[in-house]
């Protein structure tokens, strides 16, 4: 079904007031209700707007939106931060068709960022990968991995992808499966492993019980 509509109107307020209540009289199950400005109107996340004869949007944040992004400090290996970072450039820069817009609200999130504790050089590396996003010229997918490694993150292992990455081979070939033919490894194992990691166990966790104990009634 369609929930949320934006369109531009060529006639008066009567008009489409009569249009309103004559999509109202179809189902008195449906009941429509309309939003009309003759100069901005409040779309999703979208804020449209006229401006020399065109239609312009810029981001639009909902008052209740108070920026509170996780924590740096936080227990997270450090590429979610620059991802989170890179999501939240890359959100302004789809959603401002000006560039003045997007500047806006670019300073905007890296106060934000700033302010929960996000470092220079993470928010610089953010915002590059979110240029490249938008412009279309970052590069491509990665090469295919051959499995996916699951982890619970903790920082002392937080380099372990890299390490994979430089031993791949001699752990395979030299130490798991050293009888095996080259050919016939890199046919079933493409890549060394991408390593996903699980979010580790927060206070929360410890404190609440998912699951309550079974009442036995005598």
């Amino acid at each position: 079904f369609i929930d949320d509509v934006c369109a531009g109107y060529p006639g008066g307020q009567e008009e489409w007031n009569r249009f309103i209540e004559a999509a109202n009289s179809v189902d008195p199950n449906i009941r429509l209700t309309s939003t009309c400005s003759r100069e901005e109107v409040e779309f999703l996340d979208l804020r449209v707007f006229e401006q020399d004869g065109k239609l312009q949007h810029r981001l639009f944040r909902k008052p209740t939106d108070t920026l509170q992004f996780v924590r740096a400090d936080s227990n997270h290996h450090p590429a979610t931060f620059t991802g989170i970072a890179t999501s939240q450039f890359l959100r302004v820069m789809r959603n401002c068709s000006l560039q003045v817009h997007r500047d806006f609200h670019c300073m905007e999130l890296r106060e934000a960022f700033r302010a929960r504790g996000y470092g220079a050089r993470t928010l610089r590396k953010a915002y590059s990968r979110a240029v490249e996003l938008f412009q279309g010229t970052a590069s491509g997918r990665q090469k295919e991995r051959g499995c996916v490694l699951t982890l619970p993150y903790h920082p002392a292992i937080a380099d372990l992808p890299k390490a994979l990455a430089a031993e791949h081979e001699h752990l395979l070939w030299e130490k798991l499966a050293p009888d095996l033919a080259v050919e016939v490894l890199e046919r079933h194992v493409s890549g060394p492993p991408l390593v996903a990691w699980q979010r580790g166990r927060n206070l929360r966790d410890i404190l609440v019980r998912a699951k309550l104990p079974t009442i036995v009634r005598a």
